[in-house]
């Protein structure tokens, strides 16, 4: 691929992410939000039953210089009063010239409803956001829209959300971002219902045997200013050590493979690889992610597993 055409899928991409009206925390559609469930909602803080941290990197539209890429760190615990769960989270987005950087602190208030669980949550924190224009090859001289230099934003945002979940069925919605921003050398914040994200997770546990587990799934992201987006997904479980999945994300035309391990009760690493069905499979070679999962404390064993 040519240095111009690189150029021009450079610039493609910061226009896809940046132009107009934006949500000051742009949410990446990571592959394995089942398990990196605090990045979509902040309700599912604790639900794990014990201290929870994980790592993720995804590698977005590989080959294509200046694609999106995103790391995630997040932590989150039940508190001696298990009702109450508090967390952590970091997330790093850098797609072109812009380097987003958010940090969030999470609040959950769980009710015990017999066998099932209902957790509130609600996020806040803030979003950072820099760019640097110097660098842009363009081809119109002193081309204003690229002549800003170096931009740098700080803004606050909250978040909130619903996580529903028993041994057999979960589902959540939420809106990760309630606050808004506009792009421009100085960020101006809003509020606005229409360009909220409203992210509903479904889904459920079907036991074959005690070796044999199936796990569909949907989720669906809605907004008033933008077309929906769904991704179905499945995992098989395999003696509650190998998880095998696939989805399909409409939006994106891509079919994703999900690779999982519980190496150890606490343990978990996982590896996904999303191939592009449309015209973008033309010039990038897929997207890969990369997660762990480690767990702190006594209520994780072997005699109760978690499967969500």
């Amino acid at each position: 691929m040519s240095r111009r055409v690189n150029h021009i899928y450079l610039l493609i991409i910061m226009l896809l992410f940046a132009a107009g009206d934006l949500s000051a925390q742009a949410y990446p559609g990571f592959s394995q939000y089942l398990i990196n469930g605090m990045v979509i909602n902040p309700a599912y803080a604790g639900s794990r039953g014990t201290m929870s941290t994980l790592f993720s990197y995804r590698q977005q539209w590989a080959k294509v210089d200046g694609a999106p890429d995103f790391q995630t760190a997040s932590l989150h615990a039940p508190m001696k009063n298990d009702k109450v769960a508090l967390g952590l989270m970091y997330n790093r987005q850098s797609y072109g010239v812009t380097r987003l950087n958010n940090f969030y602190g999470v609040y959950a208030y769980q009710l015990h409803l017999g066998e099932n669980r209902l957790s509130f949550g609600l996020q806040a924190g803030v979003d950072i956001d820099n760019s640097d224009y110097s660098g842009v090859e363009t081809t119109v001289p002193n081309d204003p829209a690229f002549t800003g230099g170096v931009t740098s934003n700080t803004l606050p945002n909250v978040g909130v959300g619903l996580y529903f979940y028993n041994r057999s069925f979960f589902a959540g919605a939420s809106v990760p971002a309630l606050l808004s921003y506009k792009s421009s050398s100085v960020e101006s914040l809003y509020h606005s219902v229409k360009e909220y994200d409203f992210l509903v997770l479904v889904g459920g546990l079907i036991t074959f045997t005690e070796g044999f587990r199936f796990k569909p799934s949907a989720l669906v992201k809605y907004s008033m200013t933008k077309p929906m987006e769904v991704d179905i997904n499945g995992n098989f479980i395999l003696a509650d050590f190998l998880w095998l999945g696939a989805s399909y994300r409409m939006s994106e035309q891509s079919l994703i493979g999900i690779l999982e391990l519980q190496v150890t009760q606490q343990i978990k690493i996982g590896y996904s690889y999303d191939y592009q069905l449309g015209a973008l499979s033309n010039f990038s070679n897929g997207t890969h992610e990369f997660l762990m999962r480690l767990e702190f404390g006594q209520r994780v064993s072997a005699s109760s597993p978690r499967y969500f």
